[in-house]
């Protein structure tokens, strides 16, 4: 009922997350602006531009180099190559008998993996934004879903792929436990 209202960081995150595992979406969904986010200028891009979020120059940077960080990351990219990405899902709850669904980042042939973007992947700094944010909640939610689904068997736990959206743009794998 209360959505938190849009970030930039948020903004920059779905543009990682879309160029590296939807690059054929990319185009549509965002759009470099270079200038000041108000006034008539800024008017006049967003009536051109309608649905597509906007980018400055140096974020559309900042993406691209994550984005190549990843790619270049031999065990993201091993975990990544081959996968479903954005893959829906759609479960009955064992407990509850109630409908649920999900929309996995990374589905491989026996693992749910989510990918992230943060300020800092160091371990003791990430795990509390992860905490804060309560990612290993969601990714759970994912893995038992596929587990419940009979997309994977379970036996592979879930990870999370985090990059650094900033220099040295750092690739860290968090592997969960039970």
């Amino acid at each position: 009922d209360h959505p938190r209202p849009r970030t930039q960081a948020l903004t920059i995150g779905s543009a990682i997350h879309c160029m590296l595992l939807e690059p054929g979406k990319f185009d549509s969904r965002y759009a470099v602006f270079d200038g000041r986010r108000a006034g008539k200028v800024w008017d006049e891009w967003l009536v051109e531009h309608p649905g597509v979020e906007s980018l400055k120059p140096d974020e559309l940077a900042h993406i691209k180099a994550s984005v190549a960080a990843v790619r270049d990351h031999k065990q993201a990219a091993k975990i990544i190559e081959g996968c479903r990405v954005e893959e829906p899902i759609t479960w009955t709850d064992p407990e509850t008998g109630l409908a649920c669904k999900g929309r996995l980042d990374v589905m491989g042939s026996n693992s749910v993996d989510d990918l992230k973007s943060a300020r800092d992947v160091e371990p003791e700094i990430f795990i509390r934004q992860a905490a804060r944010y309560m990612y290993h909640l969601q990714l759970a939610w994912y893995h038992d879903g596929a587990v419940a689904a009979h997309k994977i068997s379970g036996d592979v736990l879930p990870r999370i792929i985090v990059v650094q959206n900033d220099e040295p743009y750092d690739v860290a794998i968090f592997e969960m436990t039970q």
